[in-house]
């Protein structure tokens, strides 16, 4: 495998957590599980007349990001451990499962926020696209914004190198598009992009 094979494969397998939690977001909104947690995390809150960040940002979105990565991240310590051989940049026997994947899930939750909070302030509709010259930047923003946060919360286990960020900002659209699609197939989404 060369160079950049390795790169995208370790993005893959430090990111992994994040599918496995969007998975677990997928169906628990799929068969409307675990209501207690359906509330807007901004609590209905308004800001100048618009919600702060809209409906769709939920507790349960967050229990799904944290449950969904600490149990992803516990496949990899203690089912995966050493096999993971090269794929690993972190090293899995010293991580606190619980600790590393509460960051992962939040650090990808508080990335989504400040696109809401700007989309509501722009009123563009939860999961619309933005209008006009905005469309591509909303666009882009959308497919990344989780690791915008995610990297930081993960440096206390790993100094990555430039090419390893931006290897996963690279591969990001695509396993975004791929989990998009999935969810509308799964009717957990309205629309397939």
């Amino acid at each position: 495998m060369g160079q950049l094979g390795m790169l995208a494969a370790q993005a893959l397998y430090l990111f992994s957590p994040l599918l496995a939690a969007a998975g677990l977001a997928g169906l628990v909104q799929r068969y409307d599980l675990w209501r207690c947690f359906k509330r807007p995390i901004d609590g209905g809150a308004t800001l100048g007349g618009r919600r702060v960040f809209g409906d769709n940002k939920t507790w349960r979105g967050v229990v799904c990001a944290v449950a969904g990565c600490v149990a992803a991240v516990a496949t990899q310590k203690y089912l995966v451990g050493a096999h993971a051989g090269g794929l690993s940049v972190i090293d899995y026997a010293k991580v606190n499962p619980f600790t590393l994947g509460a960051s992962l899930g939040l650090g990808a939750i508080v990335g989504e926020l400040p696109n809401s909070f700007v989309k509501r302030r722009l009123a563009i509709a939860p999961g619309g696209g933005a209008p006009g010259i905005l469309k591509p930047v909303f666009y882009l923003w959308d497919q990344v914004d989780v690791l915008t946060t995610t990297w930081p919360f993960l440096l206390p286990w790993v100094w990555p190198g430039w090419p390893l960020v931006l290897t996963s900002f690279v591969l990001t659209p695509a396993i975004h598009q791929f989990l998009s699609l999935a969810g509308y197939l799964i009717g957990a989404r309205r629309q397939a992009v």
